[in-house]
C-alpha cells in the first residue's frame, strides 16, 4: 500500500541543502527540499509525518515537552500571535517557539523514506529513497 502526501509548496533552492546533504553530512541541516507530492514505496512509520498537516515532514521539528513531530511551518502556525502559546494538536499539550527543536533522528529517516519517482503515472519504473529523488527528478527535465 502507498500513502501519497499531498502537493506542497515549493522549497526555497537558493542556499536549502538537498536531502542528500542531510544525510550525508556530520551535523545535518534540517531543509529537505522535495517539491510536490511524494508516492511512498510501501508503508511508512507513522514518525515520518506531521502531526498537524499529515505530510511526510518538512524541516521537522519536535516539541520538547510532549515529543511529537511537526513540519516546522506547521508547528508554528499553531502558536497564538497574542500570546505566544500553542497547543500540541495530537495531545494537547502547551508549548512555546522555544520548545521547538530541529529534529536530526527525523530528517535521517526521511532520507531513507522509499519512494517512488515522481512520474510513476508516466511509466517511470524507477523507485529508491527520499535522498536520490531530488537527482531523479533532474533527469526528467
Amino acid at each position: 500500500t502507498s500513502r501519497t502526501a499531498p502537493p506542497t509548496a515549493a522549497a526555497p533552492t537558493s542556499t536549502a541543502s538537498t536531502c542528500r546533504d542531510t544525510c550525508t553530512s556530520p551535523n545535518p541541516m534540517m531543509s529537505l527540499t522535495y517539491k510536490g507530492s511524494l508516492t511512498l514505496k510501501g508503508s511508512a512509520q507513522d514518525g515520518v509525518f506531521c502531526t498537524k498537516c499529515g505530510s511526510v515532514l518538512r524541516n521537522p521539528v519536535q516539541i520538547t515537552e510532549c515529543g511529537h513531530r511537526y513540519c516546522n511551518q506547521c508547528a508554528i502556525s499553531l502558536i497564538d500571535k497574542h500570546t505566544g502559546v500553542g497547543y500540541c494538536k495530537k495531545d494537547g499539550t502547551k508549548f512555546t517557539s522555544s520548545s521547538l527543536f530541529s529534529d536530526k533522528q527525523a530528517s535521517k529517516e526521511l532520507c531513507k523514506l522509499p519512494v517512488y519517482c515522481a512520474h510513476k503515472a508516466d511509466g517511470c519504473e524507477w523507485d529508491g529513497v527520499l535522498a536520490d529523488l531530488q537527482v531523479r527528478r533532474s533527469e526528467h527535465q
